[in-house]
């Protein structure tokens, strides 16, 4: 993705392609042509860019949200199916289900990202207040989220 990305900045200015098909084809071609020490160099950064979003957001979950299929096709004179099988029925309770638990697991992460927030608010005003114990502003060496659930 990184050597796509770049390539896409280099070559957007070109107005012969813009049809991002043959544009991703392209910079497939050239990645086959690269050397082993070219490719190393976008693998090192990805993997640094993969290690950035792990730090950056350690709850992240991937739960890609499925399109909604089209509604159901209509008979010749223009008139919506009345009738559902089973199965479709049992399909959009799945999706239903699905939707409802991703909508939780969002607002879930929203009260923890709400909390944590605060609490990182709190640990910075108490490190520079001078008034502040400084018990308070001590925090055991790679334990902040502890430390931070104790300001909470």
């Amino acid at each position: 993705m990184i050597f796509r990305s770049e390539y896409w900045s280099r070559q957007k200015a070109n107005p012969q392609e813009r049809d991002h098909r043959n544009v991703s084809r392209n910079a497939g071609e050239l990645w086959n042509n690269l050397t082993e020490a070219e490719r190393d160099k976008y693998r090192r950064i990805a993997k640094m860019k993969k290690q950035m979003h792990a730090r950056m957001y350690p709850d992240y979950k991937y739960t890609p949200v499925f399109r909604k299929d089209k509604a159901e096709g209509s008979s010749s004179d223009g008139k919506r199916r009345t009738k559902r099988g089973k199965r479709d029925e049992e399909a959009e309770q799945k999706e239903r289900e699905e939707r409802e638990r991703q909508e939780r697991e969002q607002q879930e992460y929203r009260e923890y990202r709400t909390q944590r927030l605060a609490a990182m608010k709190r640990a910075r005003e108490l490190r520079d207040d001078p008034n502040a114990d400084p018990k308070d502003k001590e925090y055991p060496k790679g334990n902040f989220a502890s430390y931070l659930k104790q300001l909470q």
